[in-house]
């Protein structure tokens, strides 16, 4: 397998394991704000917090449990559970 050839392979596995797709979700919490993190995992670092009723602009990029979403001209990542379609 060439190189492009694995390329390929890892971004349609990716594209075709999303469980969204690019949209505007909003943040459900119990009213506490929801924090974004450098990547996907509670162990990960946050870079910053979303307040509970926000709309947010996603990737389209998900894993099941985290979303990846635009924040502040960056990507970050939120657990999926709290985040409904709009």
């Amino acid at each position: 397998m060439t190189l492009t050839s694995l390329a390929r392979f890892g971004y349609n596995f990716w594209n075709n394991n999303s469980n969204s797709s690019n949209s505007q979700k909003i943040v459900s919490t119990s009213g506490d704000p929801l924090n974004v993190r450098s990547s996907p995992g509670s162990n990960n670092k946050a870079i910053g917090k979303i307040d509970n009723g926000s709309i947010l602009n996603t990737t389209g990029n998900s894993d099941g449990k985290w979303t990846e979403i635009e924040y502040e001209n960056q990507k970050g990542w939120v657990h999926s559970d709290y985040i409904k379609t709009k």
